[in-house]
Order: C-alpha cells, then sequence, then structure tokens
C-alpha cells in the first residue's frame, strides 16, 4: 500500500509540468480569459486554451458579457458558440441579449434572442428584450394622446 501511495505521488510531481497537479491553482489562461481590464480578443484568445472544459464555458460566458460592453459583436457570438453547456450557452444568450436592449441595441439583442435553442429561454428573452428596449415604453406612452 506504501509502495503504491509513494508511485503515486512520485507519478503526479513527475508529471507536474503536464497538469497532473490540479492544486497550482488557476490556470494562466483562465485568470487572463477572466481580466476584464484586458481586451474582448486577448482573453477569447486565452479561453481558447484553457484545457478544463468548465472553466472554459465560465470564460466565455464571462468575456460574452465582457464584449457587449465593449461591443464587439463578432467576440460575443463567437463567446457564446464556443460554450458546450447547453444550460450555460442559453442563459449566457438571454443574459447578453437583456444587456444589448437595455444598450439600446434592439436588432442585436432580437438576433441574439431568436438564436437561443430552448423554448421557454427564448421566449422569455423576447419579452425582456420587448419591455427594455429604449423607445418602446416612450412610444405606448403617447399613443393615448
Amino acid at each position: 500500500m506504501r509502495t503504491t501511495a509513494r508511485y503515486i505521488l512520485l507519478s503526479c510531481a513527475l508529471l507536474a509540468p503536464s497538469g497532473c497537479v490540479s492544486n497550482r491553482g488557476p490556470s494562466a489562461e483562465l485568470l487572463v480569459a477572466l481580466d476584464s481590464r484586458a481586451d474582448c480578443e486577448t482573453r477569447f484568445r486565452s479561453a481558447e486554451k484553457i484545457s478544463s472544459a468548465s472553466d472554459r464555458d465560465l470564460a466565455y460566458s464571462q468575456i460574452a458579457f465582457g464584449a457587449v460592453d465593449c461591443r464587439n459583436d463578432e467576440v460575443l457570438r463567437n463567446s457564446i458558440d464556443r460554450i458546450a453547456d447547453p444550460a450555460l450557452k442559453d442563459d449566457t444568450a438571454y443574459r447578453c441579449a437583456a444587456a444589448l436592449s437595455k444598450a439600446g441595441r434592439g436588432l442585436e439583442a432580437a438576433t441574439l434572442a431568436n438564436a437561443i435553442v430552448s423554448s421557454d429561454v427564448r421566449a422569455r428573452a423576447l419579452l425582456t428584450i420587448n419591455q427594455t428596449t429604449p423607445g418602446k415604453k416612450d412610444e405606448s406612452s403617447h399613443s393615448g394622446e
């Protein structure tokens, strides 16, 4: 038993540079991908190098939100497209569509919302867009005059 434990520890020590030891903290790529001070393209390129699928998905989700703020539609679409988890992909698209709508970018928001796979999430996104698009409330309040 002791020999087996030593063998495992030695193997992990020798293989540590290749990722055997997971308690070394977050990877450099993950740190760059989540650094909101970096530009969208740099964050996106760093996310591509993340080996953990779940970390990569979370990074792409955060990058998509950042791309809304920096008005980089290409990074926004590519980040959402690269998310492997279907529920996270739809949730990210929903939240980004709502943010686009609030920013007055209703057409982009509707385009993104229509790409959502889940019909329930898509319907919620389209309703949110309709309710939050600037100008919609003003137009409806003047229609009775």
